[in-house]
């Protein structure tokens, strides 16, 4: 059995759907974000964003929980692989977490070797250099075959005009 990423769906087959493990305790939606911060489930054929909500109310005190994960669509009936009936999710992976971040509370935060960096204030605090036009943060890993190892942050700087000098009091200034 291949599991998601919190073991409450499984797949029958490595490229088969995904399951709700306890269906009379937890129901799987997939949602859309509205501009005014609210949520609507999508349609069978639609992609979404995956919600997880308990049935019974016991675990938590929020009315859908935000499991950080898209799938391309949802289904009901038999699985293709192992006649499974109920309904199931087709391709399901990690979200842009800086862009679900966004939608969701207006900042993007990541844990960056042990430290929560926000995102958001951090490039807003880079854009007030007066050096600099334009700069992209990027969370990588160090190792990138390794998806275990630690976050490291880039950061890619565009300057703002000619630079006199080596770029070396930009430096020190982003330091």
């Amino acid at each position: 059995m291949y599991f998601l990423r919190h073991h409450i769906a499984v797949q029958c087959d490595r490229h088969g759907p995904y399951y709700n493990l306890s269906p009379l305790m937890l129901a799987f939606e997939l949602i859309k974000f509205n501009d005014d911060g609210t949520y609507d489930f999508v349609g069978e054929d639609e992609s979404g964003h995956m919600c997880l909500f308990h049935l019974d109310g016991t675990g938590t005190v929020f009315e859908g929980f935000l499991l950080g994960d898209v799938a391309s669509h949802q289904e009901k009936g038999k699985c293709p692989h192992c006649e499974f009936d109920g309904p199931f999710f087709l391709d399901i992976g990690r979200t842009n977490d800086a862009q679900a971040q966004m939608d969701i509370m207006g900042m993007s935060e990541k844990k960056i070797k042990g430290a929560t960096v926000n995102l958001t204030a951090l490039r807003e605090m880079l854009l007030s250099i007066s050096q600099i036009e334009e700069v992209q943060i990027e969370v990588a890993k160090e190792d990138m075959s390794d998806p275990y190892n630690m976050d490291v942050l880039n950061l890619y700087v565009a300057p703002r005009g000619p630079m006199l000098d080596d770029y070396k009091s930009l430096i020190l200034e982003i330091q």
